[in-house]
């Protein structure tokens, strides 16, 4: 009985503690200073089984094969090259001051499937900066970008920079 009590007693006070942990505000939540190489190890454990286990149920459609470069490449430049850059293209300034800072997806998106891209862009990733397009693109919309972000390892600077001569951003 005495171990039971002890083990009551060593929960509550751990529960108490890990509660009032916000409140003691030692935990710095600057943009301006990095992340401690444990709090990047659990966000990005955290957020990558977050995406694994949302995605899973997603069925990737008949039209993400044939969704258009040109309609993903679009709406790609309007709307994540400020954060993202792109093949040729730095970042924006707002973006180099982001903690986490945002990936650069000609990279990262290798590790992704399209399903798991998909539910990144449909969604958005809590306290990142990254939006969920959800109310602003319908699902088709959002497997153009999918389809174009996971082409984005294989596009050029040049081919983007043609790209954006024909389709970029109209003026």
């Amino acid at each position: 009985m005495r171990i039971f009590v002890g083990f009551i007693i060593y929960t509550v006070v751990l529960a108490v503690l890990a509660l009032s942990f916000p409140y003691w505000g030692v935990f710095d939540v600057a943009a301006s200073v990095p992340h401690s190489a444990f709090a990047r190890w659990y966000f990005s454990t955290l957020t990558d089984h977050s995406v694994e286990r949302y995605s899973s149920g997603i069925k990737l459609p008949q039209e993400y094969f044939s969704a258009s470069p040109v309609e993903g490449f679009k709406h790609y430049d309007k709307m994540c090259v400020p954060c993202h850059g792109a093949p040729g293209i730095g970042k924006g300034e707002a973006a180099k001051g982001m903690m986490p800072e945002p990936p650069d997806l000609s990279k990262t998106v290798k590790d992704l499937k399209p399903e798991e891209v998909f539910w990144i862009i449909k969604n958005g990733i809590k306290m990142t900066a990254m939006p969920s397009v959800s109310k602003s693109h319908n699902d088709n919309d959002i497997w153009e970008i999918t389809a174009f972000v996971k082409k984005l390892p294989e596009i050029s600077p040049e081919v983007y920079s043609q790209f954006k001569e024909k389709y970029g951003r109209e003026k």
